[in-house]
């Protein structure tokens, strides 16, 4: 029987880790390493995660000397993984029984690198719903995954399993001082495999808390065009780009509202136009011609003056008219 490694970052989750360890160590599927990073927590984390390490030998502990943030404690869970496979969890969030033992199953059985479950469960307070994916298309469930469809895939690291002899052999890592770390690794992974296998399993359960830290970064737009720029990088530096990934989404313009921002998608567009524009067939007008009123402005004032929203809600509509 494969060991599975569960890789969990912990953080300041004092309130919800005991729900999410029982759930793992619950699990049907046995052979598990549940490595448990604690990266500083400041609460009681720590202790709940000795409580466990005392009942369950299969659980992991590494402490962090500083606070390194998620992509750390997952970059350190996968340096000290000793499993076959690799699973990450976020410590607020649990999983079914069998949601392991799916994964496990489906992985031997498709021989990918890459599975990911397309099944979860949002959570709150008095409230239970399952997520869908708004790209998600039928015809993506229980079938192999092309390059085209990595954008309409769930970008999650928590809903992915992958051999860790693949992980090795591409060098893959979580950016370390970014946000939106999980849609970096979800790129790369799937860029460098042709076996990534998507696939209705058990389900997963995501809290949605205010507190937690998606909730952190008021600028989230720049913050992902960051990360869209170190794929570029990436791809670039790895001869990926002739995959034909598409490598930036449409932002609202309207957000587009300081300085700040313009000088960073306009330096972010000047370095990946020719992509872009040679890769035309997999960005839509909206989002071309969003690129082109930014790098054909002189200044932010001047952009301002030239694409205010008025102009660009009126383009759309035209373009829906034709």
């Amino acid at each position: 029987m494969n060991k599975v490694s569960v890789v969990i970052p912990i953080y300041n989750v004092e309130n919800y880790l005991r729900k999410c360890l029982d759930s793992v160590c619950n699990q049907t599927y046995e052979n598990l390493e549940i490595i448990c990073v604690n990266d500083c927590s400041p609460d009681n984390s720590s202790e709940i995660l000795k409580e466990y390490a005392a009942k369950d030998n299969r659980i992991k502990i590494i402490n962090h000397k500083k606070n390194g943030g998620l992509s750390a404690a997952r970059n350190t869970g996968m340096d000290n993984a000793t499993g076959e496979y690799i699973y990450f969890l976020d410590s607020d969030d649990w999983i079914d029984s069998d949601y392991i033992e799916k994964m496990v199953n489906k992985i031997i059985e498709t021989d990918a690198d890459i599975v990911i479950d397309k099944n979860v469960i949002t959570e709150k307070e008095n409230f239970s719903a399952p997520y869908k994916h708004p790209s998600h298309k039928e015809e993506y469930t229980n079938n192999f995954i092309t390059k085209d469809e990595i954008v309409n895939i769930m970008v999650n690291a928590w809903s992915k399993m992958l051999k860790t002899d693949f992980i090795r052999r591409k060098n893959l890592r979580f950016p370390e001082g970014y946000i939106n770390e999980d849609l970096y690794f979800h790129y790369i992974a799937l860029a460098q495999t042709d076996k990534a296998y998507f696939f209705d399993g058990a389900n997963y359960h995501y809290l949605s808390r205010d507190a937690g830290i998606s909730k952190t970064e008021e600028n989230k737009d720049i913050e992902t065009m960051k990360i869209f720029s170190l794929l570029y990088d990436y791809f670039k530096e790895h001869n990926l780009l002739n995959e034909g990934i598409k490598i930036f989404a449409v932002m609202p313009f309207y957000s587009i509202n300081s300085e700040e921002k313009y000088s960073f998608f306009k330096e972010y567009f000047n370095k990946v136009k020719d992509y872009i524009l040679e890769n035309d067939k997999l960005y839509n007008g909206i989002e071309t011609f969003f690129m082109e009123s930014i790098l054909n402005t002189s200044d932010y004032e001047d952009y301002i003056k030239h694409f205010p929203k008025s102009v660009v809600i009126s383009y759309i509509k035209n373009k829906k008219k034709k």
